[in-house]
């Protein structure tokens, strides 16, 4: 057998191997009913992909070994029908194993499992290999497989995917294309609405809120021709339920999109649907996938550009996956040999990195797509319906991490020269602190330019002067904090007090406003500034322009955030109230392995950065804020 004929056969068996497991994965999806169109086919190119490069590599492997140990052709194709034949069944018991273990898909080192499952399905594979080679079973097939019939039907239905690929992938080139444009049908003295949110960005690294630092000279100067509040505070401290709490002036407690409940409902009546059914034109540009259609918060909204990258499927059902479950094989094992002191451990550790890097980088980074990427179809957005009056919702997510933007404003926020991915160790905790931070200031600058460039834009089709743009944060981010990084675990400030500037010149006096107020305050604010009628008994949210005409009119109540979490997951349920100054929080169960937090009562006025817990020194007052949240919701 020549070279050129063992890796035919190589990437034959690749490719037949690719075919089984994502044609599964696909009929699983279509019988569930979850998926995007384009995911079917992008499900069979990239686990082809994938399978074929892993059989190039094995029949690299296998045409070494030949010449050494003289294999023959017979045993060589017996030799690739069986590692297919394994894989096969080793992924189908590492999907059924690890869903059965990590049943919310997000491995911890709590689970003690996990490995010992994982390396013994492994050496029952290895089993089954050797059954499989040496059985007579296994000759009978592949004799049946290589007659010229059998190898007819293979190539014209290996064929017949690869039409189907490229014709799938020249329509949906084609239709990420096409910007429609609509017609309105509103009054013209009307304003133009733009809701913007700015993903896990934290008040307290904004210049205008008070950070030393020049992370948002644009944003800077809008606010002082803005209302700007002070204390804004978020609902939650993940995106999906804030951004449903924006757009349905509701608490978690009474939409009930949760980390278990994923999905807006279709009773639910969001801005968009009143803006939309008011005749606005109305359209959406989204960056992260919480923001996607898919989740049930585009409701009313004509157009919804939310395809963040060609391989974008993510959070459909992939519980058959091949994609999925190599990224959680790998994440097993940085997880458990993170701070493993073993040399043997520590380089399966370093090959897991690096492997991950690679895998994600060259074909699935789907997290994300930044602003001047959404900047680039909204802008042909705007140019194809400036004439018309509209609302548009943009969800930027350059801040959100992985920190790969705004390399070139670092700089700025540091003088030393470093590599993220190096010299940011846990050993050394200052300096993982400050790297993260300067990683994070300097996606927020890239953020205000390209914000900037919106404003430039709007004022080039001389439609800003009549546009309302709510500027706004879902939630912000950890770091070390309270010894934790990210958001989604706790309710600290660090994670739900967000910048919130309203814009509307033409009609709103400056002023900086320091009354707490909530984010679901947002949807009946816009609604009254259009002098739109709505069901004041149905939301938690009060309009906020008494406080913006500075009216007396506007009294104080308690402000709630709220994060109902998954317990397996080790994210415990967690509701926050504010009364004065005074923020309680109550946390079932206490102390989970990835929250790592206990209810707490904080006085803000003193300790704004939560670091005296006085719970014990003030039970009284801790009963009355409970009694509150107990009857919250109710």
């Amino acid at each position: 057998m020549k070279i050129s004929n063992n890796i035919r056969l190589s990437l034959l068996t690749g490719v037949l191997t690719g075919i089984i497991i994502s044609l599964i994965d696909v009929l699983s999806k279509i019988i569930v009913w979850s998926f995007e169109w384009f995911e079917l086919y992008l499900i069979i190119l990239t686990t082809l992909i994938i399978t074929t490069t892993l059989f190039l590599i094995f029949g690299i492997t296998i045409e070494i070994v030949k010449k050494i140990m003289k294999i023959n052709n017979e045993k060589i194709r017996i030799i690739y029908f069986s590692v297919s034949i394994t894989f096969i069944i080793l992924f189908y018991m590492i999907v059924i194993i690890n869903q059965l273990l990590i049943p919310g898909g997000i491995p911890n080192k709590e689970n003690t499992l996990i490995i010992p499952s994982n390396i013994l399905t492994l050496i029952f594979s290895i089993i089954l290999f050797i059954i499989i080679i040496f059985s007579p079973l296994t000759k009978k097939i592949i004799k049946k497989m290589v007659n010229k019939k059998t190898k007819t039907i293979i190539h014209n239905f290996i064929f017949f995917i690869i039409i189907f690929i490229f014709s799938c992938y020249t329509i949906d080139i084609y239709l990420q294309e096409q910007i429609p444009t609509h017609v309105s049908t509103i009054d013209k003295e009307q304003p133009n609405i733009i809701f913007i949110t700015l993903d896990t960005l934290r008040a307290d690294h904004l210049g205008t809120y008070g950070y030393e630092k020049n992370t948002t000279p644009f944003i800077d100067e809008i606010a002082n021709q803005s209302i700007l509040f002070e204390n804004a505070i978020s609902t939650s401290s993940w995106t999906l339920p804030s951004h449903t709490s924006m757009f349905t002036g509701k608490y978690l407690s009474e939409h009930n999109v949760t980390l278990q409940n994923q999905y807006v409902s279709k009773n639910e009546i969001l801005l968009h649907e009143i803006l939309h059914d008011m005749g606005y034109a109305t359209a959406g540009f989204i960056g992260g996938t919480y923001c996607k259609n898919k989740y049930g918060i585009a409701q009313g909204i004509e157009y919804y550009n939310d395809r963040i990258s060609l391989f974008s499927g993510e959070h459909t059902f992939d519980k058959l996956n091949l994609k999925r479950t190599i990224n959680l094989i790998l994440s097993i094992f940085i997880t458990n040999f993170e701070q493993t002191d073993n040399i043997i451990l520590r380089q399966v550790y370093n090959f897991a990195i690096v492997s991950n890097k690679i895998f994600n980088t060259l074909l699935f980074s789907n997290a994300e797509r930044n602003s001047e990427q959404i900047n680039n179809y909204l802008f042909k957005w705007l140019d194809n319906n400036k004439n018309e009056k509209f609302y548009l919702f943009i969800n930027y997510f350059d801040v959100h991490e992985p920190y790969n933007l705004g390399k070139k404003y670092r700089d700025i926020f540091t003088d030393d020269e470093y590599d993220y991915s190096k010299n940011a160790t846990i050993e050394n905790i200052e300096k993982y602190v400050n790297i993260r931070k300067t990683s994070y200031d300097a996606e927020i600058r890239y953020l205000d330019d390209n914000i900037q460039l919106l404003f430039n834009k709007l004022e080039n089709l001389e439609i800003l002067n009549n546009t309302l743009i709510i500027l706004v944060s879902d939630h912000g981010e950890e770091f070390y904090d309270h010894s934790a990084f990210g958001h989604g675990n706790t309710l600290y400030e660090e994670v739900i007090h967000v910048p919130l500037i309203i814009y509307y010149p033409q009609k709103i006096q400056p002023n900086r406003i320091s009354e707490r107020v909530s984010i679901v305050d947002l949807y009946p604010t816009i609604l009254e500034l259009l002098n739109q009628t709505y069901n004041k008994e149905n939301i938690n949210g009060k309009s906020l322009i008494p406080l913006m005409n500075n009216s007396e009119n506007f009294n104080e109540r308690a402000i709630f955030s709220e994060l109902f979490g998954r317990w397996n997951y080790g994210v415990s349920t967690q509701q926050a109230i504010y009364e004065k100054e005074w923020k309680y929080t109550n946390v079932t169960p206490e102390n989970l392995f990835l929250s790592k937090v206990n209810s707490s009562l904080f006085n803000l006025e003193l300790d704004p950065k939560e670091l005296n817990n006085l719970i014990q020194e003030n039970i009284t007052l801790k009963n009355e804020l409970q009694t509150i949240l107990n009857n919250f919701g109710n």
